[in-house]
C-alpha cells in the first residue's frame, strides 16, 4: 500500500534507475541536472522534474506514491513539465508526462495511458506531437536517449 511520505518508494525507483544501462542513466542524470539548476537553462520554455514516485495528478496507471520508474525491455518514467512563462495572477501550466523509452529500437514516445474524464487533452496531445516531430527530425541512434527525443532536447 502506498502512503505518505513515500520515502521507501522513492528509494526503490532511484535504485531501479541506477540499474539502467549507462547511456540511459547519463541522460536521466542530465534531466535531473535541469531540475536542480533551472537558471542555467534559460533558453528552455519549460522547467522539468523527474518524478521518482507517481504524482497524484498523473494519468491513472498506478496508485499515487508508487515507484514511477519501470525498467524492463522498455523504460517507463514520468516527467512533470511546468511552463516558465505565465501571467502573474495565474498559476503556471503544469503537466505530468509518462514517457516510454524502447531500448531495442531507441525510440522515445509518450505512454498511451487513458486520461481521466475531467483532464485536458490539449497538453498531452501537444507533448505527443512534439515527440513525434522530434523523432522525425532526429532518427533513433543506438546508445542514447538524446537522439531520439530526450525531453531535455525539446524543453
Amino acid at each position: 500500500v502506498a502512503g505518505p511520505p513515500f520515502k521507501a518508494n522513492t528509494l526503490i525507483a532511484f535504485t531501479k534507475l541506477l540499474g539502467a544501462p549507462t547511456h540511459i542513466l547519463r541522460d536521466c542524470v542530465h534531466i535531473m541536472k535541469l531540475e536542480l539548476f533551472p537558471d542555467q537553462a534559460t533558453q528552455l520554455k519549460w522547467n522539468v522534474q523527474f518524478c521518482l514516485t507517481i504524482p497524484p495528478s498523473a494519468p491513472p496507471i498506478a496508485p499515487p506514491g508508487t515507484p514511477a520508474v519501470v525498467l524492463k525491455s522498455k523504460m517507463l518514467f514520468f516527467l512533470q513539465l511546468t511552463q516558465k512563462t505565465s501571467v502573474p495572477p495565474q498559476e503556471p501550466v503544469s503537466i505530468i508526462v509518462p514517457i516510454i523509452y524502447d531500448m531495442a529500437s531507441g525510440t522515445t514516445q509518450q505512454a498511451d495511458i487513458p486520461r481521466q474524464q475531467n483532464s485536458s487533452v490539449a497538453a498531452p496531445m501537444m507533448v505527443s506531437n512534439i515527440l513525434k516531430r522530434f523523432a522525425e527530425m532526429n532518427p533513433p541512434r543506438q546508445g542514447s536517449i538524446k537522439g531520439t527525443g530526450c525531453p531535455s532536447d525539446f524543453l
